[in-house]
Formats: C-alpha cells, structure tokens, sequence
C-alpha cells in the first residue's frame, strides 16, 4: 500500500479521534469537493514527467529509459543540462548529453530533477505579492536539501525521492494560488500580520487546507506514494501517525529541515511559524542527538549557499 494511502488509513484505523481534524477545515464535504474540481484549471504536468512517474512506480526506469523519455521534450532537456552542469552539481569538465549527466549523477537524481523541473514549469505564472516565486523556490529547494541530507544521516533509502519530497510538500499552497488568486492574497496577508502559520489561515478564511489540496492534485498527477505521503501528512504530528517507519522516517525529516529553514530565515512558504511536530521529538525519533545537529550547523549554511547556485539554474 502507497505511504499516503497506509498512513491516511492508519489515522482513521488507529486514532479514530483525529477524523475530527476535518472540521479544521471550516468546510463542509461538499465545498472541500468543491474545490478538489477546481484543480482542473491547474495545467497538467508536461508528458514527459508523467511518464517518468510511470517508470518509476513500474521500476521500469533506467539510466537508458530516462535519456529516451528526455529525447521527446528538447526544451525539458536543456534545462536539465543547465541544472546539472551547475556548480550545485560540480561535475568535472561538464556535460553536454542527458546520458553522461545520468552517468555521473545516476537516473534517480535526473528523475527526480525532471520532476521538480516539471511542477516549477508548470506554476511560473503563479506568483502573487504576497508570495514570491522566488522565495517560495528558495525555501523549498533549500528545505529539500536539507531533507536528503538529513535522509543520508539516518540511513533512508531513496534520499533522491527524500528531496523530491521536501520540494514539492507545499504544492498544494500554488495549486490553491492559482485556483483563489485573491482570497489566497488576502489569507497570506492577514498571516503575515498576525506572524501566524498558513494552516491557521486556511480555517480563519474557510480555504481547504492546502496538504489536502496538494495531495489530491499530487494523485492526478500520479505523483510517486512517498511524496504524496509527505504533501498530504507534513504539518501532523508524527506520533499521530500510523503507517510503516519508512513513510514516518521521510516525514520527520521533511519536517526538521522546515524548522531549520524558517529559523534561519531561507527563503518563505508564506509562513512565519512553523506547525506540526517539535523539533526537539523529531531529533529524537530520527535518534539524531543535539551534538550531530551542531556539528552539521556549518554545513547546512553550505546547503543555503549552493541552492541560491541550483535555483538560479532553475529560473
């Protein structure tokens, strides 16, 4: 069973008390099903990705599969050559093909690149005043650095997914920008001058929370089950959650890379307060001690450094 699907189980199954979180919504079945239509107005994912995805979940994918799905969208291709040759990714002499760039960096990380590529493409015109694309995309590639760092440090497994992850969790807030221009405006705004988090916003200006939102566009994208796991769960407390150690290792480190983001300021999200789980439990569920955390401080400064390199690649 996917991450989303075990965990969003394991809350109905295990803590029947948490089916009330539906009511922070402040809306009825109907007009969360209201709102979920709406996503058709959100453009698709390009073809190529959708494809990736298909591989990937099929374990189908290969450093050879991969290169002939990038060969069907030339200006996808180029982009992923700008990114990788970089110096985020510094790779010696450079490359000029899709296939020795998946030779150095392996087709997980170009997989999980063409996707991020994807959704950035696909939300270019979603900017507003209250949310810059920019500093959105710095918060988030940079929280995504720090997820697959710290996935690497507690020994995850895909740490290349660990990064998608952490970059996509708030896919909902663009869908919902895109969908409610104005009252996203207006709920951004109030957030900002009370210094208070986006989730308290959406139930004070009757928005559907934007985990669901992304979640359910993340499905219609056929988005890989972990990362639909993360959009869906990333402001719940873990201990809340069931499901199986895998999906709650990758949350608790999605969730301790937003605390370490938005205490250091990189880069906004639309909010100035962080919700879910302490970062004290998370360093302890992820049996991290507080001496790992400042022996690494320096180094996620590096992170900060390097993604202002990989995001300039991007735009």
């Amino acid at each position: 069973m996917g991450a989303a699907k075990s965990l969003s189980k394991k809350i109905v199954e295990d803590q029947p008390g948490l089916t009330a979180k539906s009511s922070y919504l402040g809306l009825a079945t109907r007009d969360l099903a209201d709102w979920v239509s709406r996503l058709d107005a959100v453009p698709t994912l390009p073809v190529v990705a959708m494809k990736v995805n298909e591989h990937l979940a099929s374990n189908r994918s290969s450093a050879q599969s991969i290169a002939e799905l990038l060969r069907q969208d030339i200006a996808l291709s180029s982009r992923i050559l700008r990114l990788v040759n970089s110096s985020y990714y510094a790779i010696p002499g450079g490359v000029a093909d899709v296939r020795k760039a998946i030779t150095f960096l392996g087709f997980q990380t170009i997989a999980q690149l063409i996707l991020g590529l994807s959704v950035f493409s696909v939300f270019e015109k979603s900017a507003s005043a209250e949310l810059s694309l920019h500093e959105f995309w710095k918060f988030a590639m940079t929280s995504a650095a720090l997820t697959e760092k710290l996935a690497r440090a507690v020994g995850y497994q895909q740490p290349e997914v660990a990064y998608t992850a952490g970059l996509l969790q708030d896919l909902g807030k663009l869908a919902l920008i895109t969908m409610a221009p104005e009252p996203m405006a207006k709920m951004l705004r109030w957030v900002k001058s009370t210094r208070t988090h986006v989730c308290i916003g959406e139930k004070e200006w009757s928005l559907p929370r934007h985990e669901e939102v992304g979640e359910n566009l993340a499905n219609r994208w056929k988005l890989p089950p972990e990362i639909v796991g993360v959009i869906a769960h990333h402001h719940d407390e873990i201990k809340e959650l069931g499901g199986d150690l895998k999906s709650q290792q990758l949350l608790a480190c999605v969730q301790l890379a937003n605390h370490t983001v938005t205490e250091m300021h990189w880069g906004s999200s639309g909010s100035v307060t962080v919700a879910g789980t302490a970062k004290e439990v998370l360093i302890e569920f992820l049996n991290l001690d507080q001496s790992w955390w400042l022996r690494n401080q320096a180094e996620f400064e590096t992170e900060r450094e390097k993604v202002e390199v990989l995001l300039n690649a991007y735009l």
